[in-house]
């Protein structure tokens, strides 16, 4: 990933889109452009629809409480993911990093695409390490999109994981599936990867520690 080239592309459409009066301005093109630059980050989403997405206040369970309004008034368009489905994490980044871009005041260029360069180096997902050859795969969480508090609540730019990062129960999801996985030590040898949701299990070996580990070790495992 060229993350300079990347952070000056999103800093030319963030300017556009700044410049213009109404979002009803933003052109089929533009759209194109920053659905690009999304997938070349790796957010991987297949389209944008003109919409808004409301944001609620929510309890400690997670029920809705009231509406706090909408997650992207300042650019009223929601990014779809691979099934078609809103994507609330990546209108949220992208909706948080175009309101970043205007907010500067006296910032030379250079200094904002210093900064958009820091911001994707976290936010990128981390890549999908398959799990079986039935295409099952591990992918890592979303920062949450439904914080407790409400709309000052939510950061879509926090740490994504890394293959650096130790594996831990709950911090990586089954693709497609959608279950968190568990991660347990279950024999003297060997650790088990749980999905919570449809009862996928994978033993590892308990020297494997790290999300690049694993990958490492299921290349070396499966017919890939």
């Amino acid at each position: 990933m060229n993350t300079a080239s990347i952070a000056n592309r999103l800093y030319d459409f963030a300017k556009k889109v700044a410049s213009q009066k109404q979002n009803t301005q933003t052109s089929e093109e533009d759209l194109k452009d920053i659905m690009g630059i999304l997938n070349d980050i790796g957010f991987g989403i297949s389209g944008i629809n003109s919409g808004k997405i409301t944001i609620w206040l929510v309890d400690q369970d997670g029920s809705k409480i009231r509406p706090e309004g909408y997650l992207n008034h300042s650019f009223p368009f929601i990014t779809l993911d691979e099934n078609g489905n809103n994507d609330e994490y990546v209108t949220g980044w992208l909706v948080q990093t175009l309101s970043r871009v205007r907010g500067y005041v006296n910032e030379k260029q250079e200094s904002i695409i210093s900064d958009l360069k820091n911001i994707i180096n976290r936010s990128f997902p981390l890549e999908p390490i398959p799990l079986t050859n039935d295409g099952d795969y591990l992918i890592d969480t979303t920062p949450n999109t439904r914080c407790i508090g409400g709309l000052h609540g939510y950061d879509f730019q926090r740490q994504r994981t890394r293959d650096t990062d130790g594996i831990h129960s709950r911090t990586a999801v089954h693709k497609y599936c959608r279950g968190l996985f568990d991660f347990r030590h279950v024999t003297k040898d060997k650790n088990v990867l749980l999905c919570s949701s449809c009862g996928l299990r994978i033993l590892v070996p308990t020297k494997v520690k790290t999300y690049g580990e694993l990958r490492k070790y299921m290349k070396s495992k499966l017919l890939c």
